[in-house]
C-alpha cells in the first residue's frame, strides 16, 4: 500500500486528474448499464404491446367499416348484430390503449419536474435545452379501400406522439449524479433514450440527457 501511495505522489497533477476522470467514467458506465439498459428493454416491450393493440384496433375498425357499408345497402338483423360486436371490440381496445398511456407523464408535467429539479441544484449550469414533438411511426392497416376509409369515422387510425427534451448540463460529478438520481426517483414516468457523459479538462463534467414521454395529444413541449 505504501508503494502505491508513493507512486501516486510521484504522478503529475494532470495525470492524477486523468486517473480520477477515468474512475468516474467507469462508475457512470456501470450506472448506465445496470439501470438505463433494462429501462430501454421495458420501453421496447411497451412499444411492441402498444403496436399490437393498434393493429387489433385497426383490424376491428376495418371490419366495422365494411359491415357499415353492407348494412347501408341491405340492412338486416345479422349485419346489425355483427356491427355492434365490432364496435364493442374496438371500444374495448381503445380503452386499453388509453389505460396504458394514462400513467405516463404529460408534457407539462415533464417540463415542471425537470425545472424544479434544476432549481434545487444551483451548482449545475444549463448549456442547452431543446424540446421536440413527433408522431410515432405505428403500422397502419391498408386492407380497407380508400373510399370506404374516407367515409367511415371508425376507420380513423390511432396516433401516438413522442414529446421530449434534450438537456445539456455542466457541473461536478456528484451534483450531476444527484440530478440523474432525482430524475429517476421522481413520481412521474419518463423514458430515457440516451445519456452522454464527458469529462472536462478542468475537472468538471458535462452530460447530454435525452428524455421523453408518450401521449395521444399532439402538442409542443415548451421550454
Amino acid at each position: 500500500m505504501n508503494e502505491l501511495w508513493q507512486r501516486w505522489r510521484l504522478l503529475a497533477p494532470r495525470e492524477q486528474w486523468l486517473i480520477y476522470a477515468t474512475g468516474l467514467v467507469v462508475v457512470l458506465m456501470a450506472y448506465v448499464l445496470l439501470w438505463a439498459d433494462p429501462q430501454g428493454l421495458r420501453l421496447q416491450h411497451s412499444r411492441q404491446a402498444q403496436q399490437a393493440d393498434v393493429q387489433r384496433i385497426e383490424q376491428a375498425e376495418a371490419e366495422l367499416a365494411a359491415l357499415q357499408a353492407r348494412a347501408a345497402a341491405d340492412p338486416n338483423l345479422a349485419y346489425r348484430q355483427a356491427l355492434q360486436q365490432s364496435e364493442a371490440q374496438a371500444g374495448e381496445l381503445q380503452a386499453r390503449i388509453a389505460s396504458d398511456t394514462a400513467g405516463l407523464a404529460s408534457p407539462a408535467q415533464m417540463q415542471q419536474v425537470l425545472r424544479e429539479l434544476l432549481q434545487a441544484r444551483p451548482q449545475l449550469r444549463v448549456l442547452a435545452l431543446q424540446s421536440f414533438s413527433e408522431p410515432l411511426d405505428l403500422p397502419q392497416d391498408n386492407t380497407l379501400p380508400a373510399a370506404d376509409a374516407a367515409q367511415s369515422p371508425a376507420a380513423l387510425p390511432l396516433q401516438l406522439y413522442r414529446h421530449g427534451v434534450r438537456l445539456t448540463l455542466e457541473g461536478g460529478y456528484f451534483e450531476l449524479l444527484g440530478y440523474l438520481q432525482a430524475v429517476r426517483g421522481s413520481q412521474v414516468r419518463l423514458y430515457w433514450q440516451s445519456l452522454d457523459y464527458q469529462v472536462q479538462e478542468t475537472g468538471g463534467a458535462r452530460i447530454v440527457l435525452l428524455l421523453y414521454t408518450l401521449s395521444r395529444e399532439q402538442g409542443w413541449l415548451g421550454v
